[in-house]
C-alpha cells in the first residue's frame, strides 16, 4: 500500500470541516492525522467528524507541530492569523496549504512565501 500523506489542521472551523475535511477524506493517498483550534469544543467536533483520536486534538498548533509528524499543514484560521503558522509549519517541515485571502498584507505574503522557498516546500492558496 502506498504512503498516505498525513495532514494537520491549524483551525477546524466551518471552513475546515465543511469544505476542506470533506476533499481530503475523499482522497485515497491522504489522511487527517491531527486537528488544533484555540476552541478546543470545536477542535474536538471537527476531530470527531473525521474520527481523530483525542490525543491528536490540540488548542496550540505548535505543541501540534511538535508531537505529530504530518506531511501536510492545512491552515483554516481567519486570514489575519494565516502567517505565523503557515511559517511556523514550514520550519515543521510540512508543505503547507492556507485558506484564502493569503494573508492581510503584501508583506506578510511575501513573508509566507519565502518561508516556503526556504523550507524547499509547496505551498498553494486554497482559491476557486
Amino acid at each position: 500500500m502506498a504512503k498516505k500523506f498525513r495532514v494537520g489542521f491549524v483551525g477546524s472551523g466551518g471552513i475546515a470541516q465543511n469544505a476542506h475535511f470533506p476533499g481530503w477524506m475523499a482522497l485515497p493517498d491522504a489522511e487527517i492525522v491531527a486537528v488544533t483550534d484555540i476552541n478546543e469544543a470545536t477542535a474536538k467536533a471537527a476531530a470527531a467528524k473525521a474520527g481523530i483520536p483525542d490525543d491528536m486534538v490540540f488548542t496550540d498548533y505548535n505543541e501540534m507541530l511538535e508531537k505529530v509528524e504530518l506531511d501536510i499543514l492545512d491552515v483554516c484560521t481567519p486570514n489575519s492569523y494565516h502567517r505565523d503558522p503557515v511559517i511556523a509549519g514550514f520550519k515543521a517541515g510540512c508543505n503547507v496549504i492556507v485558506e484564502k485571502p493569503i494573508a492581510i498584507s503584501a508583506k506578510q505574503a511575501e513573508e509566507m512565501t519565502e518561508a516556503g522557498h526556504k523550507a524547499g516546500k509547496m505551498f498553494m492558496v486554497a482559491q476557486s
